[in-house]
């Protein structure tokens, strides 16, 4: 029995609904499994358990990044994490759930208290660890779905320190 993110699950009823990622295939139907297997979750349990995760990481970086930035990381972890699985996926494995791009708003959360608080980040530090501890020892959650997305973020942390700075010079000169 093939694993879904979050619980087992049957396999018909999960390849109708999209999640699973065929890698000796590269057809469009791939590219449309990659990206829309992130809006669907196994069950009520799982649904509940992303936006909870959703909600916790909203609170913490509401005083540290604006709504617009957010979404805009948000938007960028579903891209990357599609992306991730369009290269990575296994094909025994069902990828499910949007706790990929939630991750991405934990990437932010952590690379920019890493970038303006150095080792005294400690929440984010923990949690971070926390985050890739439970992506290891628990089968069912997505490794591959969880580091794409905390890597999105620290991907849009480092884009947006790199415009800033650029936009600083422009107006210094």
């Amino acid at each position: 029995m093939a694993y879904v993110n979050g619980m087992a699950e049957s396999k018909d009823y999960i390849i109708s609904i999209g999640g699973y990622i065929r890698g000796d295939t590269h057809d469009t139907a791939n590219y449309y499994f990659a990206f829309i297997c992130q809006f669907f979750h196994s069950g009520p349990i799982h649904l509940l358990l992303n936006m909870v995760g959703l909600y916790y990481v909203s609170i913490q970086i509401k005083d540290k990044q604006s709504a617009l930035k957010a979404f805009i990381a948000y938007i960028l972890g579903i891209i990357l994490v599609g992306v991730g699985l369009l290269l990575f996926a296994e094909d025994d494995i069902f990828y499910l759930g949007n706790s990929g791009a939630i991750c991405s708003l934990i990437g932010l959360w952590v690379f920019n208290g890493l970038y303006k608080e150095g080792k005294k980040a400690k929440e984010e530090i923990e949690t971070l660890t926390l985050l890739i501890i439970s992506s290891l020892m628990i089968p069912p959650i997505s490794f591959l779905m969880h580091m794409s997305g905390i890597i999105a973020g620290g991907v849009f942390l480092l884009f947006e320190i790199t415009f800033c700075r650029f936009k600083k010079s422009i107006f210094r000169s």
